[in-house]
C-alpha cells in the first residue's frame, strides 16, 4: 500500500509537518537574543541531533556540527587535569 493511497498515513504526514513547523516557530521565540553558539548548546543538552537542531535554527548541519566540536573542545579545556603524585605513601602498621 504506498503512503498517497492510505488516508491515516497522509493525515500523519500533515500532522508531522504541522508539529515541525510549531517546533520551529516557538524555537525562534525561544532562542530570539540568544547567539547561535548558545542555542546550539542548549539544544545539544537536550539530546537533539544536529540535523534537527539545524532545521529549528534554520542553519545548516555542518554548522551544528562545527559548533559542537568547538563547544566539547572547550569543554575538555575547562575539566581540571588530576594530578597524580609520583610519590608512594608508607602506611605504617601498630604492633600490638
Amino acid at each position: 500500500m504506498s503512503k498517497k493511497s492510505d488516508p491515516l498515513l497522509n493525515k500523519l504526514d500533515i500532522l508531522a509537518k504541522k508539529l515541525d513547523l510549531l517546533t520551529t516557530v516557538t524555537a525562534a521565540g525561544a532562542f530570539q537574543g540568544k547567539q547561535l553558539t548558545e542555542s546550539i548548546a542548549i539544544l545539544l543538552g537536550l539530546g537533539l541531533e544536529p540535523s534537527e537542531i539545524a532545521r529549528i535554527l534554520g542553519t545548516k548541519p555542518n554548522t551544528v556540527r562545527a559548533i559542537k566540536s568547538q563547544l566539547s573542545k572547550k569543554t575538555k579545556e575547562k575539566k581540571p587535569k588530576l594530578q597524580v603524585s609520583s610519590q608512594k605513601k608508607e602506611v605504617k602498621e601498630d604492633d600490638e
